[in-house]
């Protein structure tokens, strides 16, 4: 516990002075089109997208990308579907999907298939579940699926991205193979 503390206290420091600079100091700015830019949450109801500034490594090491994640009380910054449907993305030119049941190591083979300089794999991002109950209340929209893919599908330093949806988002599997 003290430990999870720790890190949970580290993590909220450095979140801080992330959002300084990208408050303060425009040169020092995550470009909003850069990956590192990282959409955390997304509101299906009112089309909004929550981002966080990360770092590669924070991306690879988090087991799940979903609110264990990241820290809603820490300023998310929010952008409308309208401010991101016109933009341009650089999409990493190798992509793909680990689908998977509950429980069946596939964090584990996640893990595995992230090599440094090569890979990058995102793990059970929360806005595949929010696009997930999106469809099983029937408020999905295949246009927002298209910008969540492309937010999470953006190139990072020439890796490939590969996307490991929570088991739950099953159910949208086979709009997103059709990316």
């Amino acid at each position: 516990e003290c430990n999870y503390n720790l890190i949970t206290a580290w993590r909220r420091i450095k979140a801080c002075v992330r959002d300084y600079f990208m408050d303060t100091a425009p040169e020092l700015k995550i470009k909003r089109d850069s990956p590192l830019f990282f959409p955390v949450d997304l509101d299906v109801g009112s089309k909004c997208f929550f981002f966080q500034c990360t770092s590669i490594e924070e991306l690879k090491d988090n087991a799940f990308l979903d609110n264990r994640f990241f820290q809603a009380d820490l300023g998310l910054k929010k952008l409308e579907y309208g401010q991101l449907s016109s933009t341009h993305w650089d999409i990493a030119k190798n992509i793909g999907f680990l689908f998977h049941t509950s429980f069946c190591c596939s964090t584990l083979l996640a893990r595995l298939l992230d090599f440094p300089d090569h890979s990058l794999v995102l793990k059970e991002p929360l806005i595949i579940r929010r696009l997930s109950d999106a469809e099983l209340t029937g408020n999905s929209e295949a246009a927002l699926q298209k910008i969540a893919l492309n937010l999470l599908f953006r190139s990072v330093d020439d890796c490939a991205v590969l996307i490991k949806p929570t088991h739950v988002a099953l159910n949208i599997a086979e709009s997103m193979m059709s990316y």
